[in-house]
C-alpha cells in the first residue's frame, strides 16, 4: 500500500487568501480596539479620580455623607474568581478562531502599549 502526502499546503488545497484575510482582519481589529481601550481607560480613570475628589470635597463642606464602612464592604464583596471564570469563558470561545484570535490578542496588546 502507497501512500502519498501532499508536497505543501497548497497542495492540501490550504487556502492562504482567507488565512491571510482572517489575520489581518483580526491584526486591525486588534490594535484599534487596543489603542481605543485604553484611551477610554485613561478617561475613565481620570473621571472616577476626579468624582471621587468632588464628592470627598463635598464631604468635608458638610453638603454631601459618605458611609465609608458600606463603601468598603460592597468593595470587599467583589469576588476575584468570578472574573477570572467569565475571562476563561471568554479565552475558550476565542480559541476557534486561532488564527485571527491569535494576531486580535498581539495587535491588542501592541496598540494597547503604544497608546
Amino acid at each position: 500500500m502507497l501512500i502519498t502526502v501532499p508536497a505543501t499546503p497548497a497542495d492540501m488545497g490550504f487556502d492562504w487568501l482567507s488565512l491571510g484575510k482572517e489575520v489581518g482582519i483580526g491584526g486591525v481589529l486588534g490594535f484599534a480596539l487596543g489603542y481605543a481601550a485604553k484611551k477610554t481607560l485613561k478617561l475613565a480613570l481620570i473621571a472616577a479620580a476626579l468624582l471621587i475628589l468632588l464628592a470627598v470635597a463635598l464631604e468635608t463642606k458638610g453638603i454631601l455623607t459618605i458611609h465609608w464602612a458600606n463603601l468598603e464592604s460592597a468593595s470587599q464583596s467583589v469576588k476575584p474568581d468570578h472574573m477570572l471564570a467569565s475571562a476563561s469563558d471568554v479565552v475558550q470561545r476565542i480559541g476557534g478562531y486561532i488564527p485571527g484570535s491569535g494576531s486580535f490578542v498581539l495587535c491588542f496588546w501592541l496598540g494597547f502599549k503604544k497608546a
